[in-house]
């Protein structure tokens, strides 16, 4: 842009004709539609922050996960919305799983019964194990992060592939799938 102001008269006046200055301009307004969503209502910006702040971190405690994210690894695109709904779990998602699938609170409907039998589940098999430690376990499974000797065999002992992971997965794809649209600016933003 400061490059036009100096020498207007290179800019062709047909915009097409432009091409640096119409990708500039487009990323501009790209980022000026995502402000207006999410940086102007402050729910959603604390909301965006907080899942930010999550992915972060477990990218920095997981380089296979902070690998995938940085290469837009396919798998990321169940990954994210399972740890959400991890994080839901834990009471810890700052409300974003309610509002990209309000089916998952509502206590009648399907998704919602299996939501507290899976919040159930996970507090018995977290008495168990401790609740820092089985936290990590499950955010490994989740990301596919290969357990040490002393994981597997808790993981095998707690079933956790067949029973909560699997229903975490399950949500996880409902999440996705109920506003996709809203769902994947919402993940790009988170992503970038």
């Amino acid at each position: 842009m400061r490059k036009y102001e100096q020498n207007i008269e290179v800019v062709d006046p047909q915009l097409k004709n432009n091409v640096e200055l119409v990708e500039i301009l487009v990323e501009f307004e790209n980022s000026w539609s995502q402000g207006l969503t999410y940086f102007l209502n402050s729910k959603k910006l604390n909301q965006l922050l907080h899942f930010s702040q999550v992915i972060e971190a477990i990218g920095e405690k997981h380089k296979q996960f902070a690998d995938q994210l940085e290469q837009r690894d396919t798998e990321i695109f169940v990954i994210i919305p399972s740890l959400l709904i991890l994080k839901s779990i834990e009471n810890d998602d700052k409300e974003i799983c309610s509002f990209f699938y309000p089916e998952i609170i509502d206590k009648n409907s399907e998704k919602g019964k299996i939501m507290l039998q899976l919040k159930v589940n996970y507090e018995t098999c977290r008495k168990k194990l401790g609740g820092y430690e089985f936290y990590n376990l499950v955010e490994k499974c989740l990301i596919e992060v290969a357990l040490n000797e002393t994981e597997n065999k808790k993981s095998l002992e707690l079933d956790l592939e067949r029973s909560l992971i699997k229903e975490i997965r399950g949500l996880a794809m409902c999440l996705s799938r109920f506003k996709p649209a809203d769902w994947n600016k919402f993940l790009d933003v988170v992503i970038k």
